[in-house]
C-alpha cells in the first residue's frame, strides 16, 4: 500500500476511482461481472526477486542503475495508475475537453474521445463498432505505448479481442482479434469536422454507440458496455505533474510507486534484459543506504527525457518531431524515446495516423513567452500539412502540456476552423497571442497564457509531403513555418 498512499496523498486517487466505477455502474447497461480495477484485474503482484543478477551490483551502480530503471519503466507508471480509475473493458470519454482535463498529456479538442483498459486474462472482449460518416481512428497500444494492429479504421463490425494463448470460441458474427498481451490499451478519435463541415453530434453519436465488454457479459447482453461519458471532473487527475513533483521532491516515493507498477502482474511479460534490470534495481532497493544515489538517478531520468525530447528538432527550425512513436527500437534510445514522448505525449499515434511537431522556442530560439511577445506563424501558399483529415495548432501550459485557460474557451486552431481567413496570396496566418487585437479574424487567432507555453502542430491522416515511407523508414519532408514573435 504505500505507493498508492503516496499518489493517493496527491491526488485522492482511490476515492476518485471509487466514484468513477459507482458512475459508470448507474448508467442503467448491464454491470460488468467484476468491478476490480484494471490495474489489479490479475491478481497477486509478481514477487521480487531479491536473488542478485548474473554481474554483481555494487552500491556505486545504484545511480546509474535508477537511470536506466525509470528510463525503461516510466511509461508503466501512468497506464498503471491510470488503469485505477475503473474496471477493465469499458469505455469511457469525457462529456468535452476543456483547461480541467488533466489525465492525458498534450489532449486536444479537435475529436471526441472513447478509451479503455482492456484486460482479456480471463476471457475474450467484445468491442462493438458502428458505422459513421466521420472519420475516426483507432489505437491500441500496449502498456509501453508501442502501438499493434488490430481494430481496422472506419470498418464498422463486432470484433473480439482474444488472448495469445485462448482455444474457445466466439460468437459466428463476432470477427477475432488476436491482441499481444492480456492487459492492453483501446482508444478511440472520431474527427468533430471532415471537409470544414461540422460533425461534432455525429462524432458524439458513434462514440455512444462503442460497446466494449467481457465476452460472458456480452453474451448475457449484446447491448452491454456502453459508452460512458462522464462529466469532466472525472479526468482531472493530472499524473504528469504528480510524476514530476514525486520525482522531484519525493523520488523514493516515485520508485517505490513504479515499482508497485513493475512487479504488477496485470503488467506484460519483461523481456531478458527487463527483467535483468528489474532484479538488480530491487536488489538495490532492499538498502536505504542505496537511497541517495538511486534517488540522484531517478532525477537524472527526468533531465534526460527533457534533453533528448528537446534533441529531437526537425533541421532548421525550433519544431520538435520524433519519427518512432509507438514503434520504438528495444535499444537503449529507443527506451529513452518512449519515456520522452511519455512526458510530452503520452498517447501519441505512429505516423500511419498522425504527425506530431511541437515548439517551446520561436524562430530566434527565446523561450515562447506570452508576457513577452505575440506570435505569429504563417503557413504559405500550398505549405499547409498535407493531410487526409486535419491539421490543427494547439497551445499548452508547463508541466502537464495541458490546454490553456482562457475567456473564450477556443483551444484550437485548424484547418477545419469555421471562418479562417485566407490572405489573397494565399497563405494562412495564425496569431498566438493572449488578446485578440481590433481587425484581426478571429478565426485565425490562438489564445496563449501570460508567461511560458508551448505549440503542438498535428497532422492527422499524413500524405506526402508530411511524411514519406521509403520501405520501412519515414523520411520527413514537411518543415512547419517559423514562428515569429510580434510586439
Amino acid at each position: 500500500m504505500k505507493s498508492r498512499l503516496s499518489l493517493c496523498t496527491l491526488f485522492m486517487l482511490l476515492s476518485c476511482s471509487l466514484m468513477f466505477t459507482q458512475t459508470i455502474n448507474a448508467r442503467g447497461s448491464a454491470p460488468p461481472t467484476d468491478n476490480t480495477p484494471c490495474s489489479q484485474d490479475a491478481g497477486q503482484p509478481r514477487p521480487a526477486r531479491l536473488a542478485p543478477p548474473a554481474a554483481h551490483i555494487q552500491p556505486l551502480d545504484a545511480r546509474s542503475v535508477a537511470l536506466k530503471y525509470v528510463t525503461v519503466f516510466y511509461p508503466r507508471w501512468f497506464t498503471y495508475y491510470q488503469a485505477d480509475e475503473g474496471p477493465c473493458n469499458r469505455l469511457v470519454g469525457p462529456v468535452r475537453v476543456s483547461p480541467l482535463y488533466h489525465a492525458v498529456v498534450a489532449i486536444n479538442v479537435d475529436t471526441v474521445y472513447a478509451s479503455a483498459f482492456i484486460g482479456v486474462k480471463k476471457e475474450p472482449t467484445i468491442v462493438t463498432v458502428p458505422a459513421t460518416t466521420t472519420n475516426y481512428s483507432v489505437l491500441q497500444l500496449d502498456q509501453y505505448g508501442a502501438v499493434f494492429s488490430g481494430i481496422p479504421n472506419n470498418a464498422p463490425g463486432i470484433y473480439g479481442l482474444v488472448p495469445p494463448e485462448w482455444q474457445g470460441m466466439l460468437p459466428p458474427n463476432v470477427i477475432p482479434i488476436q491482441v499481444p498481451y492480456d492487459y492492453t490499451v483501446l482508444i478511440f478519435r472520431a474527427d468533430n469536422y471532415v471537409n470544414n463541415v461540422d460533425m461534432h453530434m455525429e462524432a458524439d453519436t458513434f462514440r455512444r454507440g462503442l460497446h466494449a465488454a467481457s465476452l460472458s457479459d456480452y453474451l448475457n447482453d449484446p447491448n452491454s458496455g456502453a459508452t460512458a461519458v462522464l462529466p469532466e471532473f472525472f479526468f482531472a487527475l493530472p499524473y504528469k505533474r504528480a510524476a514530476v513533483e514525486l520525482i522531484q521532491n519525493k523520488p523514493i516515493a516515485f520508485l517505490t510507486s513504479l515499482q508497485a507498477a513493475v512487479h504488477a502482474a496485470t503488467t506484460q511479460p519483461l523481456s531478458q534484459q527487463e527483467q535483468a534490470l528489474s532484479d538488480a534495481f530491487d536488489l538495490l532497493f532492499q538498502n536505504q543506504a542505496n537511497y541517495p544515489q538511486l534517488a540522484a538517478g531517478t532525477q537524472d531520468a527526468q533531465k534526460a527525457f527533457d534533453l533528448n525530447y528537446q534533441a529531437h528538432v526537425y533541421p532548421g527550425t525550433t519544431w520538435i518531431t520524433m519519427t518512432d512513436i509507438g514503434e520504438w527500437s528495444s535499444d537503449p534510445q529507443g527506451y529513452l524515446n518512449r519515456s520522452s514522448l511519455t512526458n510530452n505525449i503520452q498517447y501519441g499515434n505512429n505516423h500511419d495516423a498522425a504527425v506530431y511537431y511541437h515548439a517551446f522556442f520561436d524562430v530566434d530560439k527565446n523561450r515562447l513567452d506570452g508576457s513577452k511577445a505575440s506570435y505569429t506563424i504563417t503557413f504559405p501558399r500550398g505549405q499547409q500539412p498535407d493531410v487526409k483529415r486535419f491539421w490543427s495548432l494547439t497551445a499548452y501550459l508547463g508541466i502537464g502540456v495541458e490546454l490553456v485557460p482562457n475567456d473564450d474557451n477556443k483551444y484550437a486552431v485548424a484547418s477545419y476552423t469555421p471562418n479562417l481567413v485566407t490572405a489573397d496570396d494565399g497563405s494562412v496566418t495564425v496569431l498566438l497571442s493572449n488578446q485578440l487585437p481590433p481587425n484581426f479574424p478571429e478565426a485565425n487567432w490562438l489564445p496563449i497564457p501570460l508567461g511560458p507555453f508551448s505549440v503542438m502542430l498535428r497532422a492527422y491522416g499524413p500524405q506526402n509531403p508530411v511524411f514519406k515511407l521509403n520501405g520501412s523508414t519515414y523520411n520527413n519532408t514537411y518543415a512547419p513555418p517559423p514562428i515569429t514573435p510580434v510586439q
